[in-house]
C-alpha cells in the first residue's frame, strides 16, 4: 500500500531489542539464546514470593515469616542474613508471647489481637517485598521457580503449632502459680 509523507514508525520493540542486545553484546538474533536468569540467583533455585511471606507469617506467626525470609536469603547466598532473619522471627516470637501472657488481661481490655498480627505481618511484608519483591518477580519472568503454596501452609501450620504449645505452657504453668498463690496466702 502506498503512502505519502514520512515513513510508517517501526514498533517499539525493535528499538527495545535493539538495546538489549547492545547491552549483551549481541545481535538482536542472538537474543534469543541468551541467558535471562537473574544474577546471584540460579534457575534451579525457588524463592518466597513477599505476598507468601506475608501469608505464612499472619497464620503462623513471627517465626514463621522468619523461616520464609531466612530461606530466601539462602537461596541468594546471604548467610548472615538467613541467620539473623531466623533467630529475629524466632526472639520476636518469643517476646510476642512473654508480653501476651504477662499482660493479657490489660491487652484484651485495650488492643484487638487481629491488629498486633496484621502489624507485624505487614511489616514483614514490607522486608520481604523491599528485599526480594523486584527479585522475586524478575526469578519468575526468567523461568525460575516460586515455592510452593503448600509449602506456605506447612510453615503456618507449624508456626501456629509453636503458638500454640506456648498457650499450653503458660496454662499449666498459670495453674502451678495459682496454687504455689494459695498455698502462700495461707487459703
Amino acid at each position: 500500500m502506498p503512502h505519502f509523507g514520512a515513513r510508517p514508525a517501526r514498533h517499539s520493540v525493535c528499538a527495545v531489542r535493539a538495546l538489549e542486545a547492545l547491552a549483551a553484546g549481541r545481535s538482536t538474533r542472538a537474543l534469543g539464546v541468551m541467558d535471562t536468569s537473574v544474577p546471584g540467583l540460579s534457575n534451579s533455585a525457588s524463592l518466597y514470593s513477599p505476598v507468601q511471606t506475608f501469608i505464612a507469617t499472619l497464620l503462623g506467626g513471627p517465626a514463621a515469616g522468619g523461616w520464609t525470609l531466612s530461606a530466601n536469603f539462602r537461596a541468594t547466598s546471604r548467610r548472615r542474613s538467613s541467620v539473623i532473619a531466623l533467630v529475629g522471627g524466632v526472639i520476636f516470637s518469643f517476646l510476642l508471647a512473654v508480653v501476651a501472657l504477662k499482660f493479657s488481661s490489660r491487652l484484651a481490655r485495650h488492643a484487638d489481637p487481629r491488629i498486633v498480627h496484621l502489624g507485624y505481618s505487614t511489616v514483614v511484608l514490607a522486608i520481604a517485598h523491599g528485599y526480594f519483591g523486584t527479585l522475586a518477580r524478575s526469578h519468575v519472568a526468567s523461568s525460575g521457580a516460586k515455592k510452593s503454596w503448600w509449602r506456605v501452609a506447612g510453615i503456618a501450620l507449624l508456626g501456629l503449632a509453636l503458638i500454640r504449645s506456648t498457650r499450653a505452657l503458660d496454662d499449666r504453668y498459670a495453674s502451678h502459680a495459682r496454687i504455689l498463690a494459695l498455698d502462700l496466702c495461707g487459703d
